[in-house]
């Protein structure tokens, strides 16, 4: 086998193979919250979602993980700010309690949430922006889900990284042939299966849930079960 391509692939497979609570798009958005929220260092009374008409459009209609149903990107920040847990990333708002989801919803009622359309020309985009105390803080996702390129605190840059080249697109999925693929493919799905556990776990959880349950679109209650 051509190591560098075997190489090339388990790597695609390392970055894309995280485990996700819900669509991405929103818990990128309740992720980039949660970052801001913590910034912050305050409940928001205020905050302003910039995003790109893609995430506009990927989350308008989708329900968010943990919030009783609720949709939608002001629902996705709500959740992020209230409950989430910057440091699980993708996972943001997978550990949101009973009180929590009542908080959700009633701190979505009384604070400001403005949404607007971003014009940086990035398919991805996410910018967070909340106002608590007299003070603001801000985060942005560029490019893929947890890629954050800058963290502000009133104004004043605590993180920032270029994000020129945020969607360029993966470099080692750029410089896989695909004709080469084939041979490294069945391999590469067994020998990462260790390394892929937890996306199994989750998978499997979610094909064997309850009819009942609610995910993004409802897709799932709609397989057949055997």
């Amino acid at each position: 086998m051509d190591t560098a391509l075997y190489n090339d692939c388990v790597s695609i497979l390392k970055e894309e193979l995280l485990p996700a609570m819900g669509c991405t798009e929103p818990i990128a958005v309740a992720y980039a919250a949660a970052v801001a929220r913590k910034t912050l260092g305050a409940l928001p009374e205020k905050t302003d979602i910039c995003v790109s008409g893609n995430i506009i459009k990927n989350v308008k209609s989708v329900i968010v993980p943990n919030t009783n149903g609720l949709k939608g990107l002001a629902a996705a920040t709500a959740a992020g700010i209230v409950a989430g847990d910057p440091e699980a990333e993708l996972q943001v708002i997978s550990r949101v309690t009973p009180r929590q989801v009542q908080e959700i919803a009633e701190y979505l009622e009384k604070a400001q949430f403005l949404v607007r359309r971003s014009d940086s020309g990035h398919i991805f985009d996410i910018g967070i922006t909340v106002f608590g105390g007299g003070h603001s803080a801000f985060c942005r996702i560029v490019g893929n889900h947890t890629n954050i390129v800058s963290i502000k605190k009133d104004g004043t840059a605590l993180m920032e990284k270029d994000c020129a080249q945020a969607e360029g697109g993966h470099v080692c999925l750029i410089a896989v042939n695909q004709p080469k693929l084939g041979p490294a493919h069945f391999q590469i799905r067994c020998e990462y299966a260790a390394g892929s556990a937890g996306a199994d776990h989750c998978n499997f959880h979610l094909l064997h849930s309850p009819r009942k349950t609610c995910s993004s679109l409802r897709c799932g209650t709609n397989w057949p079960r055997r």
